[in-house]
């Protein structure tokens, strides 16, 4: 098959982010051939190999998408320092894009971007809008800040140190309180209900 062939077959399924087994049915080749086929256009610079088995179709792709192709079958969401920079609510640019999902924490270094990805427990994966535009998973300024204070205990560095935050007179203060209450855990529940409280209280 010509690469020029190929290359046309996989940009009209219209996704961002494939798999080689997915290439393969898609051009009707073995998962050999279609490896030899998708490093040739990767050379070409026709398409990204981003890791392992996946490859960026769409080379103007907002990186805040991928997630939701690497980490599948696990649901995931843009949260933590990227959700808080996003909603102006810390001015430092996070040198990793910070992902929550209920799958293992890891980190995923890709030519588009490295994945800060941290695990939380399904009964706390919630409070994220989806843009209708661009198709991203964003937590909302509230569970940004909750996950950050939820993950605070865990033994990453990442968390041991919160960025100078400036929380906007439009926080929802109800509706994170209500959050809080969604944690199974006594202990971490009060441990982030304290937290909360205690940076609440500098725009009160």
């Amino acid at each position: 098959m010509k690469l020029i062939t190929a290359l046309k077959i996989l940009q009209n399924l219209n996704i961002p982010i494939i798999q080689t087994q997915d290439a393969a049915c898609s051009l009707g080749l073995t998962d050999v051939h279609t490896s030899q086929v998708l490093r040739r256009l990767a050379l070409e610079k026709h398409i990204i190999h981003l890791s392992k088995s996946f490859w960026a179709i769409d080379l103007t792709m907002n990186p805040l998408l991928a997630p939701d192709y690497l980490l599948a079958p696990y649901p995931c969401y843009i949260s933590l320092q990227s959700a808080l920079y996003h909603h102006g609510m810390i001015d430092q640019i996070p040198r990793m894009i910070t992902v929550i999902t209920p799958g293992r924490t890891r980190q995923l270094k890709t030519p588009i971007g490295t994945f800060s990805i941290h695990k939380i427990i399904p009964e706390f994966f919630f409070g994220y809008e989806v843009n209708p535009k661009t198709f991203v998973k964003m937590a909302t300024p509230e569970k940004a800040l909750l996950d950050i204070l939820y993950l605070k205990p865990a033994k990453s560095l990442w968390f041991k140190t919160l960025p100078e935050l400036e929380i906007p007179r439009s926080f929802n203060k109800k509706s994170a309180f209500e959050m809080v209450k969604k944690i199974p855990s006594q202990m971490r529940r009060t441990l982030v209900e304290n937290s909360l409280q205690t940076l609440l209280s500098k725009i009160e």
